[in-house]
């Protein structure tokens, strides 16, 4: 009897772990979905402005060649058409440049999401790249976002991993940190230190009180069920950090003091 117990007990710890896998995996595909929408939503607006100036400027350029033709070109004009053709083109290198950094930023954050690749690369522009993805929730809420890392900081370690636990802290600390009308500060910052890097992410909302800080990695535990609260996000980022990159992590706060 004992040992039927036991092999019940183990075939159902095998499937709630499965399962938790499961769910951790669609999590993830969750979070990449909903950073491609934010994107192509965002992107929409420069490259509408930007077409909206092409347009504009050919119509003006079409103008201008027929007073061109007709002989009617003043000096005023002239001047007119330069001015208006500089305004056109500088609005539409504007929007373009901002459609494609949001595009090289999206790419980057996703290749390295699906591939779970490791390679050499610079934090503080990674970190930049993490941030540039999220606009389209930022842009939404007053919050700020700094950081705090050397620009010349380069680590061998896996990109998308380090994007997914950017991701989930600032996502967490929207959900949790600042209710109502509340203007929040986050801050990334990273240093290295005898080989080793520590990377630190913080907010100034309203805290986790003392009885949940113990539970916070815990898979499934969440204080907004039904509210956007997977209970995943941060056991995501404990197993990422203490499984995929072999560091450790602890969590310090005070409601009232941030975390």
């Amino acid at each position: 009897m004992a040992d039927t117990i036991q092999q019940y007990s183990q075939t159902m710890e095998a499937m709630v772990a499965e399962r938790t896998q499961q769910l951790v995996s669609a999590e993830k595909m969750a979070a990449l979905g909903e950073l491609l929408a934010g994107i192509s939503h965002e992107v929409n607006t420069p490259v509408g402005t930007a077409h909206t100036a092409a347009s504009f400027l050919e119509h003006t350029t079409r103008e201008f060649r027929k007073q061109s033709a007709g002989g009617e070109i003043t000096q005023s004009s002239l001047d007119d058409y330069l001015t208006t053709s500089s305004e056109a083109l500088a609005l539409t290198l504007t929007n373009l440049n901002r459609a494609a950094e949001l595009v090289q930023s999206f790419k980057k954050i996703a290749s390295d999401r699906s591939s779970a690749e490791r390679r050499k690369f610079k934090l503080r522009e990674y970190i930049g790249d993490v941030i540039t993805s999220l606009r389209p929730r930022l842009k939404r809420m007053p919050h700020e976002i700094t950081v705090e890392c050397p620009d010349d900081l380069e680590i061998d370690s896996y990109p998308g991993e380090i994007s997914q636990i950017l991701t989930n802290f600032i996502l967490n600390s929207l959900l949790h940190a600042f209710p109502g009308e509340t203007v929040g500060i986050m801050r990334i910052s990273a240093k290295k230190d005898d080989g080793i890097v520590m990377l630190a992410f913080s907010d100034n909302g309203v805290g986790i009180p003392e009885e949940q800080l113990p539970k916070i990695f815990n898979p499934f535990y969440t204080t907004k069920r039904g509210s956007g609260g997977s209970g995943l996000g941060l056991s995501i980022v404990y197993n990422i950090v203490t499984q995929t990159l072999g560091g450790s992590i602890e969590c310090g706060s005070e409601p009232g003091k941030g975390t």
